[in-house]
């Protein structure tokens, strides 16, 4: 019984540390068009650890379907694309923007409230986790 026990609050602990070396700054998810329920989700995040890491999912009870995306050149075109992970590199801040990297958000629940802040939790390849709260905004 100790040794499981001991072995869970390693766990917490390691999680606990993993989740300290992330920062995230300024999230913000846009206020759909009237009459649609897809969005996006921007957002600065700092990996203050010494290694690399990757935003592996994401997920909120807002939503349906969240997934990673890019934004790319391809034939004289901007193209969006779903990625599998968004990575992290050491030390770095990593901007999740506008015709970058972002969150995309499908199947949105129920309107979005302007000002309002929604629970998004983010998973990373490290098996740690961050709960943060997004602020809705209106699309500029």
């Amino acid at each position: 019984m100790k040794t499981t026990l001991f072995t869970i609050l390693l766990i917490m602990s390691l999680n606990t540390m993993a989740n300290s070396s992330i920062e995230i700054l300024t999230p913000i998810i846009r206020l759909p068009p009237p009459g649609q329920n897809v969005s996006a989700i921007f957002l600065k995040i700092m990996n203050k650890s010494k290694n690399d890491l990757s935003i592996i999912k994401v997920s909120g009870e807002f939503a349906k379907q969240f997934e990673l995306h890019t934004m790319e050149m391809k034939d004289n075109m901007m193209r969006m694309r779903q990625v599998d992970l968004i990575l992290l590199r050491k030390d770095t801040t990593t901007e999740l923007k506008s015709g970058g990297l972002h969150i995309m958000v499908f199947d949105i629940k129920k309107p979005l409230q302007k000002d309002k802040f929604y629970d998004l939790k983010l998973f990373f390849s490290d098996n740690s986790e961050k709960l943060i709260k997004v602020k809705a905004v209106e699309f500029n």
